[in-house]
């Protein structure tokens, strides 16, 4: 390496008493003398100071200065702090959709975000967009979410991660399109470990529900609250069996009423059994999930009359045996049919079912 002319730190305004070694480095410029230069200026401190200005004059002159990155210390000057961001997640409302909120606090110098991820668990990243979290955003995109018929409540990062990793699973599992944006809202909320657990069990004895079984009774008033309005088999699904329903007023046979019901009562068992006979891991985190939301949201009671009922879940082999799926399959049933009879009246037409379906 070609020498140049010694550069005393004097020179360029630094007081000698504070710089130490660099004086003495300063004298030569052979290579040891250099890198050890350039070692120094990567701290902090009056010498590191004095190291960088010298090596700035070195470099004016020519030579060649090994690179060394500077570590990133409390003093470090003109860093920005990563920005706060807070996470807020729904309830799960129909065919599995549910708002994931990131809102990402501003600086002096600019608002911050707000940026909601729906999806659902049928394969789908149904939308994402960002918006300027402005004077009042993220409170009016809540109470949105709520008017909508869920519940929110804020989340850990930890969660909203899992969030996002099993509605990526999915949406690769159908090979669907992600939109754009995903990418950035992933990583806002960063990685998610394959061993995490659902964070259920942290604020929830879920052994100690397991000793009150769940009841029809039980499960029907679940179905009635709030929280659960939106909880149906998806209609198109459930379109023969409301056909088979409507078809049980037109039978050419001559029923008592108690037959009647009866055959009523048969026929939702032989929908559940065949609607949902695959679908009891899929509810079970359904409910996993909107128990957690309500706990957090302190809707106590609810939530755990909800994680009862998930728990019940945990091994269904016939859901016509199973509380929970029953009274879906007939809350389900039945809402179509009023909405039937809302459209058509007392005709009993199968066509008509199906489109109503």
């Amino acid at each position: 390496m070609a020498a140049g002319r010694p550069v005393h730190p004097q020179s360029s305004g630094v007081d000698p008493a504070e710089i130490g070694e660099v004086e003495t480095l300063v004298q030569t410029t052979d290579e040891a003398a250099l890198a050890r230069l350039a070692e120094l200026s990567a701290q902090a401190g009056p010498e590191g100071k004095a190291a960088r200005r010298a090596l700035f004059l070195l470099r004016q002159r020519g030579l060649s200065i090994p690179v060394i990155s500077r570590p990133a210390s409390e003093d470090t000057v003109g860093v920005r702090p990563a920005a706060k961001v807070t996470f807020f997640a729904s309830t799960v409302g129909k065919e599995g959709t549910r708002y994931l909120i990131a809102h990402t606090q501003g600086s002096l110098s600019s608002a911050g975000t707000v940026q909601v991820l729906l999806v659902n668990d049928l394969g789908d990243v149904l939308n994402i967009y960002t918006r300027s979290a402005t004077k009042g955003r993220l409170e009016k995109v809540l109470a949105t979410v709520v008017e909508r018929g869920y519940v929110v409540a804020e989340i850990s990062k930890e969660y909203a991660a899992l969030i996002v990793r099993r509605a990526a699973e999915s949406n690769s599992g159908h090979k669907n399109l992600l939109p754009n944006g995903f990418a950035d809202f992933r990583r806002v909320v960063g990685d998610c470990a394959d061993e995490t657990q659902h964070p259920l069990s942290t604020v929830i004895d879920l052994a100690a529900l397991m000793s009150e079984p769940c009841t029809a009774a039980g499960a029907i008033a679940l179905l009635a609250e709030p929280a659960a309005q939106q909880w149906f088999i998806v209609p198109r699904d459930a379109a023969n069996w409301l056909v088979n329903l409507i078809a049980l007023d037109t039978s050419e046979l001559v029923l008592t009423p108690s037959q009647k019901a009866d055959q009523r009562e048969k026929l939702i068992d032989e929908a559940a059994d065949d609607l949902l006979s695959d679908k009891a891991d899929l509810w079970r985190q359904r409910l996993e999930d909107s128990a957690y939301v309500l706990y957090l949201a302190d809707f106590q009671d609810v939530a755990l009359r909800v994680a009862r009922h998930a728990i019940s879940l945990s091994d269904c082999r016939l859901p016509s045996s199973n509380p929970f799926l029953r009274a879906l399959t007939s809350a389900t049933l039945l809402l179509l049919e009023e909405m039937y009879r809302e459209e058509y009246g007392e005709t009993t037409d199968s066509t008509s079912a199906s489109s109503v379906a």
